[in-house]
């Protein structure tokens, strides 16, 4: 069991949250009720000394929720958070991508993305069969 560090990068928020959640054999295990003051769009980075890790939670304004890679699809340039426009923008060449991951130019590929499930009131994100 790993403990990982989550960090709430609220719209409109100067300072993020720090929470923890646990991992277990590349699952990612964040009870609901950690982030049931969520107000969506928001993402959640969620880090930690798995090497698929940081990864992103997205959450929409009706808490549907996508996990995002936080490396471009080149895997050498980081991925930040743009609340204003609820958007993530590669930090090399400004490539902008939505929510789920998918890019806004359409001949550009897409960022990495994680299955996500929901059981008992906890999201689970398998960090092992990326798409």
């Amino acid at each position: 069991m790993i403990l990982l560090t989550v960090l709430l990068l609220a719209c409109g928020s100067s300072k993020p949250r720090v929470e923890y959640v646990e991992a277990q054999q590349g699952i990612v295990i964040l009870p609901v009720s950690q982030i049931a003051d969520v107000e969506g769009p928001t993402a959640i980075r969620l880090g930690g000394p798995d090497p698929r890790l940081p990864v992103w939670l997205h959450a929409s304004e009706e808490l549907d929720f996508h996990a995002i890679a936080t490396r471009c699809h080149r895997g050498r340039c980081g991925v930040r958070y743009e609340p204003d426009d609820d958007r993530f923008v590669c930090s090399c060449t400004d490539e902008e991508f939505r929510p789920d991951g998918s890019a806004v130019e359409r001949r550009k590929p897409p960022l990495v993305t994680y299955p996500i499930d929901y059981r008992n009131e906890t999201i689970l994100i398998d960090l092992s069969p990326a798409r």
